[in-house]
């Protein structure tokens, strides 16, 4: 029994641990090309984009936000392959949390 909730402590600060990771690790690349008017010197023309990517292992999202305009809007684009991924790992990370209750069904 002590070996248990030996074993649920470290589950839960892996849990832990693992979740705030999702939002710790971001990347924030600018892109596109956004110009005053056309034919404007290289030296006016900035960002037209600003993509940021939350998720570790994998990105499960992938946030645009358009920084051209004065009114800013943002996009999310959710992955599948990065969602289902973490979705594996937090599962067998929490193994020890659901697995009794799962024994005594049987």
């Amino acid at each position: 029994m002590k070996n248990r909730k030996v074993i649920l402590i470290i589950s839960i600060v892996l849990l832990t641990i693992f979740i705030t990771t999702q939002f710790m690790f971001n990347t924030t690349i600018n892109g596109g090309a956004c110009s005053p008017y056309l034919g404007a010197p290289k030296e006016l023309i900035r960002p037209a984009y600003q993509f940021t990517t939350y998720g570790f292992p994998l990105p499960f999202v992938t946030v645009t936000t358009n920084i051209c305009l004065e009114s800013k809007s943002t996009t999310s684009e959710w992955s599948l392959i990065g969602m289902s991924i973490n979705i594996l790992l937090l599962a067998l990370i929490a193994y020890p949390i659901w697995s009794p209750p799962l024994r005594s069904m049987k």
